[in-house]
């Protein structure tokens, strides 16, 4: 009797030449064309799909996100800590516009001029100039943002006086974060005019700031005044060197030389230089509004979220006096805060323990007391 075996399959994959599989590691994996197609297609997506988005993201938090953030329980603690709802009077709708017309920002106003040829002792040629160099424009570029005065609103960019209908030209820069806002008065973007011949509509801008960026590109040495003005009390020398370099130096007025540091000149290249400079510049703005307070010490400067909070704590005054005076009218205010005080004491001396928590009386301190 004869065996028939079944013929061996014939092979799928690739035959190397002795006969046998190739091994896998020689496999060449090619891709089937829907595969292909749909690579192609997500290549296609990604290459054509839109840049980074250009709109600036505006920051800032809910006021009712933070009264749940500091208010999350029934609890309030003492009646200092407790919510107040404000009564519909005259006294206290004025507080309240008043409190709107400030900003929870810091503002800052920096004068900005470029000394040509010389011009390094001539306050009106500096004035008139109507453009720069190109590592001048180059600096501008990143000092800030340009903005178009028209279309800003007056309520959310500082302008620092600027007029929005072409008196003090049409476009300028602003540079701003998450606390503080900076508007430049660029003397090289405001337009001269017939009927002032001494520059006295750029004047009233620059001449009223209390630092000044000089670009001086004259060749000589630039000296403090020269740009007179009441409130000028620093200026940021910059002086461009060769291999796209530049010194810069600062001048101040003597009365501020313990607040500012004159006695360190420093070089920097032209793409880092409008981030130094305009630190150097915020830095030195700040140092002038402290000046200014030294006068009257019992009104010292403060940021201008310090300022708001001192308001608001006067707000709640004087609705606790309008509440106090309905209530009680015979009690003064003073009475009832002891009173309150008293009661406080008393309960916090007998504070209860539900279940296993214990409710702890905290109080938050403002730091007002030490500005």
């Amino acid at each position: 009797m004869r065996l028939e075996f079944p013929a061996p399959a014939a092979p799928s994959g690739p035959i190397s030449p002795g006969g046998g599989h190739r091994p896998r590691g020689h496999t060449i994996s090619v891709s089937a064309p829907s595969s292909r197609r749909e690579r192609r297609t997500e290549r296609d997506s990604y290459t054509s799909r839109p840049g980074p988005s250009t709109t600036e993201k505006i920051s800032g938090l809910s006021p009712s996100f933070v009264f749940l953030q500091l208010y999350h329980s029934p609890f309030f603690g003492n009646e200092a800590n407790k919510p107040l709802l404000l009564p519909k009077t005259q006294v206290i709708d004025r507080a309240v516009k008043v409190l709107d017309q400030m900003p929870p920002y810091d503002t800052h106003k920096i004068g900005v001029v470029f000394v040509g040829a010389g011009q390094v002792n001539n306050e009106v040629a500096i004035l008139s100039n109507e453009y720069g160099s190109n590592r001048y424009a180059a600096f501008l570029t990143g000092l800030g943002k340009l903005i178009h005065l028209k279309d800003c609103d007056p309520d959310q960019i500082f302008l620092g006086g600027l007029d929005q209908y072409g008196d003090d030209g049409e476009f300028t820069y602003c540079w701003h974060d998450d606390i503080m806002q900076a508007i430049f008065h660029i003397a090289t973007l405001m337009p001269n005019k017939e009927s002032d011949k001494g520059c006295c509509n750029k004047k009233r801008h620059i001449g009223n700031d209390f630092v000044m960026v000089v670009y001086n590109d004259s060749g000589e040495e630039y000296t403090l005044g020269t740009i007179k003005g009441q409130f000028n009390f620093v200026e940021v020398i910059i002086k461009p060197l060769d291999y796209d370099c530049n010194l810069v130096t600062l001048q101040c007025r003597k009365d501020l030389e313990g607040l500012v540091d004159t006695t360190v000149a420093k070089i920097v290249s032209d793409p880092n230089l409008p981030l130094l400079v305009r630190q150097m510049a915020l830095h030195a703005n700040m140092a002038s509004l402290v000046h200014q307070f030294r006068a009257n010490p019992s009104d010292a400067y403060a940021s201008k979220w310090l300022a708001r909070l001192r308001h608001i704590k006067r707000i709640r005054t004087r609705a606790q006096e309008d509440i106090q005076s309905r209530a009680t009218p015979g009690i003064s205010l003073t009475q009832g805060h002891m009173q309150q005080n008293k009661s406080f004491q008393q309960s916090s001396q007998n504070t209860e323990v539900s279940g296993q928590r214990k409710r702890l009386v905290s109080t938050v301190d403002d730091f007002t007391d030490f500005v």
